[in-house]
């Protein structure tokens, strides 16, 4: 068994971490810097390795590493690991261990590189104002001052945020100081609009790019799909289509939610043919739009799709909405089948949906 299986088979409280950590293959692994790989590039360090595979086991990870900084006789922690520990106490929602972590070493590595690391810690954890403080001290008491990766953090806090005036802010002072700014800023700036529903501004930062690539595209189809700019975004789904067969699932609903807005014969038709891009039984697990799929499915007569939907909702209790259940009922009394209407109300009965009033209680 590897050593990562080994401490991921333990709780995170078990006493038998420092045993597993004591063993001779360990203290070999983690303590020996490999120079180089095969193609003669610099290894990532064993340690280093070791946490990424723990990511999901924070406070393991963390243990692991402060079994690593005492061991005695030992190469001394590099930057790479202690930006490891500083992102996996950020992780365990303990950003007081990540900053305690930081100020051990600050001293040691030159450069934003951990103000960076740091700050996205404080933004993992939601804390607005411990941001920006420590990109204002690493831009008023370092030689160095902050880089675009800096910046970028500062945006990706404020667009995530919807502070949009303080985004415009950030990349103004970008431009004022010459941060170059990567295609990274743009998709930021990018997605900052789109969740405050800015078209306008999105489609200008989009305009603004000599050479936006595939992920660019892949968010103005987003964007024009919460738009509602259905030629648009179809001229964007052209591009990309093969990322969103295969990886683009949410981008096929946000498709279809912009279809079923505009209605018609046109979009019904598309609708239908993007839900079988999506696995057989995947999009009943999306509840927000069971009622545009039944509804659509109503409007083409497609009565045992909107079967389907019912038994599967029913079967895997995922139904939490009194719309959702309206509409199913609506369904079968609208096509007189007796036998499921009777079975439907029944079962709304049964999860507590009051047929008089609309109550309902979720599954």
């Amino acid at each position: 068994m590897s050593l990562a299986r080994k401490i991921l088979s333990l709780d995170d409280d078990s006493p038998d971490l420092e045993s597993v950590l004591e063993s001779k293959l360990a203290r070999s692994l983690l303590t020996v810097r490999d120079s180089t790989d095969t193609n003669g590039s610099p290894n990532r360090s064993p340690l280093v390795r070791l946490l990424s595979l723990l990511k999901r086991r924070p406070i393991l990870s963390i243990r692991v590493f402060c079994w690593r900084r005492k061991l005695r006789d030992s190469p001394p922690i590099i930057a790479e690991e202690l930006a490891s520990a500083i992102t996996m106490a950020s992780r365990a929602r303990n950003p007081l261990l990540a900053h305690k972590y930081f100020n051990i070493y600050k001293s040691l590595v030159n450069g934003p590189f951990l103000f960076n690391v740091l700050m996205t810690a404080y933004m993992y954890n939601g804390d607005v104002e411990e941001t920006f403080l420590l990109f204002y001290k690493l831009q008023r008491l370092t030689e160095y001052g902050p880089d675009t990766v800096s910046y970028n953090i500062l945006l990706s806090l404020c667009s995530y945020r919807r502070l949009v005036q303080e985004m415009e802010s950030v990349f103004y002072e970008m431009e004022i100081y010459g941060i170059p700014p990567s295609i990274k800023t743009y998709h930021i700036l990018i997605r900052g609009y789109l969740r405050s529903g800015m078209w306008e501004q999105m489609e200008s930062i989009f305009g603004s790019l000599k050479k936006p690539n595939t992920s660019t595209h892949l968010l103005m189809l987003r964007g024009y799909a919460l738009a509602g700019k259905l030629e648009k975004m179809e001229r964007m789904y052209e591009l990309v289509k093969r990322e969103v067969h295969t990886r683009g699932r949410s981008l096929i609903w946000a498709m279809i939610s912009a279809y079923y807005k505009v209605g018609g014969e046109s979009s019904r038709r598309k609708i239908i043919e993007l839900v079988k891009l999506v696995g057989e039984e995947e999009h009943l697990y999306f509840p927000h739009l069971h009622m545009v799929l039944i509804s659509v499915y109503t409007e083409e007569g497609l009565i045992d799709e909107v079967k389907r939907i019912f038994d599967a909702l029913n079967r895997n209790m995922v139904i939490g909405s009194h719309r959702v259940m309206r509409t199913i009922l609506a369904f079968y009394l609208r096509y007189g089948d007796v036998r499921y209407l009777d079975w439907a109300i029944i079962r709304a009965q049964i999860v507590g949906w009051n047929l008089g009033t609309g109550r309902v209680t979720d599954l």
